[in-house]
């Protein structure tokens, strides 16, 4: 039976994304208007996940009121922030009884076509009765450690050696685990998977190369993301990536015409406002103001901001004035 439960986790503090994330945390980024977090949790959701629930420690209020439309749970507030496995202590009462759940990274990006890897990932993870399985991908990223197996494909270490497979923050664990988190800062790495009484039952499963990770960490790397994401848009329309994640949560207001208006002047929402730029994209929830002499170009813009004449943006994530004021 599939895990019907997941963990995302969303309390980092985003330093890396600063400006941005002294305004939202990185989960509820607005990612062609809509929370980044809902693209890590889309192929959960679609394999049959229905209860997610989440940690919250930078700006718990906004994260909050950005995910509470789709994450029915309310978030479990750490004070202090307890890292990659403290987090999941918060969720031992209300995971105790299922035999497997998902835990993911909230400010991951993963690209998916099928969710036949949860499927294949699971049937690995339930036939060596792991106690927790976690998913690579075979496109190494520079300068990242990255997961080691062997010929059973359990899990052995951290490595950059060229053979390793990135983790793209998605994983299950059995219920038998709980125990060895504490509720105290803990990593998942260096305080429980290697633990000996651990290791020995910590699997890798290696997902196939249509699944994409994508390092959305700053603002750089965000709108590259936000680069590709667009022109898979334009070619595949409503079998697109971004489409389907809409899709997927139930977002389908006003769906087909943002879909046209992007097919036809790269600009997704429903304002006026259309790109002086025919190659690039811009992104504009229904409620922000912009002058129509504004030069926008690969920019992502939140809620509620009113862009005036006088103002030129190009690669940029815009969340608050104070970011050209």
């Amino acid at each position: 039976m599939a895990p019907s439960k997941a963990f995302v986790l969303c309390a980092g503090l985003g330093t890396r994304f600063q400006p941005q994330t002294n305004f939202y945390p990185k989960p509820v980024l607005p990612f062609f208007n809509i929370p980044q977090a809902l693209y890590s949790t889309s192929a959960l959701k679609e394999f049959g996940v229905n209860d997610f629930y989440y940690n919250s420690h930078h700006l718990p209020q906004a994260l909050e009121e950005g995910l509470k439309p789709f994450f029915r749970n309310k978030p479990f507030y750490e004070e202090l922030l307890l890292d990659s496995a403290g987090g999941v202590s918060n969720i031992k009462e209300s995971f105790k009884n299922d035999e497997n759940f998902w835990v993911i990274n909230g400010d991951s990006f993963i690209h998916y076509e099928d969710t036949d890897f949860l499927k294949e990932a699971l049937s690995l993870h339930q036939s060596n009765n792991a106690l927790a399985t976690l998913i690579g991908i075979s496109e190494k990223k520079e300068g990242l450690n990255g997961l080691m197996l062997d010929s059973q494909n359990r899990f052995t270490g951290l490595s950059r050696d060229s053979e390793s497979l990135h983790f793209i923050g998605l994983y299950i664990l059995s219920s038998e685990i709980l125990p060895h988190f504490e509720l105290r800062p803990m990593k998942l790495f260096g305080d429980i998977l290697m633990k000996s009484e651990v290791k020995d039952r910590v699997y890798v499963y290696n997902a196939p190369n249509s699944i994409k990770w994508f390092e959305t960490g700053n603002e750089k790397d965000f709108i590259n993301c936000s680069l590709t994401e667009a022109q898979d848009l334009l070619d595949k329309k409503d079998d697109s990536f971004i489409y389907r994640t809409h899709l997927n949560w139930g977002l389908t207001d006003n769906l087909e015409e943002k879909l046209q208006r992007f097919m036809k002047d790269r600009h997704w929402g429903l304002n006026s406002y259309i790109s002086k730029d025919p190659g690039s994209f811009v992104c504009l929830p229904e409620n922000t103001e912009i002058d129509a002499n504004a030069t926008l170009k690969n920019t992502v813009v939140q809620s509620n901001l009113v862009i005036k004449s006088s103002l030129s943006f190009e690669d940029r994530v815009l969340v608050d004035s104070s970011q050209w004021t």
